[in-house]
């Protein structure tokens, strides 16, 4: 039982029990105003009354929300098949719907729990019980899925590699690209030197992504403590074992892995010939979009951009990332398209195909789906690769994109500063 839900059931007993003393309708009023007043305080504070209702927010606030639509959060809760009602450790009940979105409030931007109790009308500790809670509850359904997806590789391992051979015209079965990140926490009380990295300088977790050429994440392995090499993460994830599933297939990694027959790395420095040179700079070009995923996690989900928030041994960082790269494949699904994509010609799938892999027991028939077969006229716009889908950020790359100033506008620009400048030494002369 939540909060509001104590509030207003002593608040009831309060009304019987004035009633039942005799005591008229004025008295009850007063006595029960000051009994809510002094209950509010050992809350820790007064909060809005409201009850949250995915419907009331328009299609450009959910976007910029929740990151998804009002149908699409429906239709991923379809797929996680989470109970109606969300049990938290604390005991809140909270409504299936109303917690998965506060799950993506919370990563969408780093706002305060003090700040979410005008939106979800609930206090701060039953707040982030219920996203722990649902978190871990989603990660339950996706831990699978985001070890090793099976499913999407055998589905697009063809298509991947054959849109990567075209973009760069060597590995014709190169099917994806792997890396390793590390994501910068706070230092923590125990444990310091386990989470330090002597490279990076800095505490983190490390996590290690396989990218498609769709920009599908088919693997995102952690964490590992950031003292780890990526190839001591490489062994633990068991990834050979799962590339065995796809003989002839192989990944492309950088220099901080070691060659194997799945494994294609860059030749090394010593002594490279001019063709090696060729082979290294035309696949390090193609090996970006591994990074461009880690991105757009960081990006679509702000929470992990503040580092006061990555704090490991009193929140559960590393699954709300986990979480968080499974949403980011679920936009990438529902957008049809992102920055990989769009470099490689090569189609996401569409967001039925992607959520029912959850089911592991289910046989997925594409053609009961969106066809996912290249659109030409989707890759005709290749002018800016730098930048993901605006769309899903409400708008706002689209704004940026169109105040790019002109050369006139340039110019107005440079006299202005000229101007001031000017101003701003006239008057410290005067002074």
């Amino acid at each position: 039982m939540g909060r509001r839900d104590d509030e207003e059931k002593e608040a009831s007993f309060l009304v019987l029990a004035l009633y039942a003393m005799g005591y008229d309708a004025e008295a009850i009023a007063l006595h029960t105003a000051e009994f809510m007043c002094e209950l509010q305080l050992s809350w820790g504070g007064d909060y809005p009354r409201v009850r949250f209702n995915l419907d009331e927010h328009d299609r450009s606030a959910c976007r910029r929300l929740f990151r998804f639509e009002a149908q699409e959060i429906r239709q991923i809760l379809i797929s996680m098949d989470l109970p109606e009602e969300i049990i938290t450790s604390q005991g809140c009940v909270v409504p299936r719907e109303e917690a998965f979105c506060l799950l993506l409030r919370r990563l969408t931007y780093p706002a305060r729990l003090d700040d979410l109790r005008c939106e979800f009308g609930r206090s701060a500790g039953s707040l982030s019980s219920t996203v722990n809670t649902t978190a871990q509850m989603v990660y339950d359904k996706i831990k699978t899925k985001m070890a090793f997806d099976q499913r999407m590789v055998e589905r697009y391992k063809e298509r991947s590699s054959e849109a990567i051979f075209n973009k760069v015209g060597r590995l014709s079965k190169c099917f994806g690209f792997i890396d390793g990140t590390i994501r910068q926490t706070c230092r923590p009380v125990r444990f310091q030197d386990q989470l330090y990295s002597g490279h990076k300088r800095k505490h983190g977790i490390k996590f290690q992504n396989i990218t498609m050429a769709n920009g599908m994440i088919v693997s995102m392995f952690g964490p590992i403590e950031g003292r780890r090499h990526d190839s001591f993460m490489l062994e633990e994830s068991k990834v050979m074992s799962e590339m065995q599933h796809h003989p002839g297939y192989h990944l492309y990694g950088d220099q901080g892995y070691p060659l194997k027959s799945w494994l294609i790395t860059p030749f090394p420095d010593s002594r490279r010939t001019a063709e090696q040179c060729d082979f290294n700079r035309d696949l390090s070009r193609a090996r970006i979009a591994v990074e461009w995923s880690f991105g757009w996690i960081a990006r679509y989900w702000n929470f992990f951009a503040l580092i006061t928030n990555m704090k490991v041994l009193k929140s559960p960082v590393a699954t709300l990332f986990l979480v968080a790269t499974f949403f980011t494949n679920c936009l990438s699904c529902v957008r049809r398209k992102n920055q990989a994509s769009k470099y490689f010609r090569c189609r996401p799938p569409a967001l039925d195909v992607y959520r029912a892999d959850l089911n592991t027991d289910t046989a997925i028939d594409e053609n009961d789906y969106p066809s996912d077969e290249d659109v030409l006229d989707f890759f005709d716009d290749e002018s800016d690769m730098s930048s993901y889908d605006g769309s899903s950020n409400d708008g706002e790359d689209e704004d940026r994109e169109g105040q790019k100033k002109t050369p006139g506008k340039q110019a107005n620009c440079l006299t202005k500063m000229k101007l001031i400048k000017r101003v701003t030494s006239s008057f410290a002369r005067l002074n």
